[in-house]
Formats: structure tokens, C-alpha cells, sequence
């Protein structure tokens, strides 16, 4: 039953327009960025990438338990059950943060398909969105299909963000 409303719920966010602009990577300035929480030590990794290169970054996870290793810092937000709703998708005020930020592009590097992510990049106010493996590719401007056995985050990543620095706009 939860998954049927899950699925409705999504589906509704994707019928609605939005407005959708290519950008160049190097126009790029904020990236909200959504991964899986067992990649957590190689999306610190990436993020100080994006940052080295002047990107503002901000990124969201979710996992069932919290995990002692993680590092609560303004730029990370992590989701728990605590802070999911009846229908196990982000609470108002998670959504309400998420679209508090005004990112140039969505990353979406989640290699799980989790439907709390899913919901919250379906939320996404940014005008230009990128995913690996996405049942919603139609959603996102740009996707980076992986082989089923290549799951390495950081090999991902990088392939990613090399095609956006390459993509050339005319």
C-alpha cells in the first residue's frame, strides 16, 4: 500500500513542467548534491572535489540508522526514519530545506534508487539535473548510464564530472 502511494506521489511530481536549462559546468555555482549513505567517505571525498574547484555544495543522505562515523556539518544533511513521514518520504520541513537552497544543478549520485531520495530530487527547484541509473531519466536533463555490476562511487563520479566539464554548449 505504502509503495503504491510512494510511486503516485513521485509520479505526480514528474507530470509537473518545470523549467529545464543546460548549463556548462564552469556557469555551474551551487550544486545540491544527493548520494547513498554507504558512500559517505567517497562523497566527502567528491564534495571537496566540487569545492576545490569554487563550488558551493550541499548534500542530503538517508539511512535507516544513524551511523557513528558521520560528521554533522551545515553541509550535510542526513535522514534517518525519524525524520520520514506515515508514507516513509521526507517530512515537510525536510522538503521545505531542501528547496531552501538555491542550487544551479542537482547531482543526483544515488546508485541505490532509495524512494526518499527520489522524492526529494523530484523537489528539486534547480533548473539543471544530472543522475547515474535512474527509473526517472526522462526527469533529469543529463544521466550517466552504469552496467549493473559498476557500483564504484568514486569511479562514477569522477566518469560525471568529466562529461560535465566536457559538455560543450552551443
Amino acid at each position: 500500500m505504502r509503495n503504491k502511494i510512494i510511486n503516485r506521489k513521485i509520479k505526480r511530481l514528474q507530470a509537473q513542467p518545470r523549467i529545464k536549462a543546460l548549463k556548462e559546468f564552469k556557469d555551474v555555482k551551487r550544486i545540491a548534491m544527493l548520494f547513498d549513505a554507504a558512500d559517505y567517505e567517497q562523497a566527502l571525498a567528491f564534495k571537496a572535489t566540487l569545492e576545490a574547484m569554487g563550488k558551493v555544495v550541499r548534500c542530503w543522505t538517508f539511512a535507516e540508522v544513524e551511523s557513528p562515523e558521520w560528521v554533522y556539518t551545515p553541509q550535510f544533511r542526513f535522514l534517518t526514519r525519524h525524520h520520514l513521514n506515515f508514507c516513509r518520504l521526507p517530512k515537510a520541513y525536510i522538503v521545505d530545506d531542501f528547496k531552501g537552497f538555491p542550487a544551479d544543478m542537482l547531482m543526483n549520485l544515488s546508485q541505490s534508487g532509495q524512494e526518499q531520495l527520489e522524492y526529494l530530487a523530484m523537489h528539486s527547484p534547480s533548473d539543471y539535473r544530472v543522475s547515474f541509473n535512474s527509473e526517472n531519466a526522462k526527469h533529469y536533463d543529463f544521466v550517466l548510464a552504469l552496467a549493473a555490476e559498476q557500483k564504484c562511487f568514486q569511479e562514477n563520479a569522477e566518469s560525471l564530472l568529466f562529461y560535465l566539464k566536457n559538455l560543450r554548449l552551443k
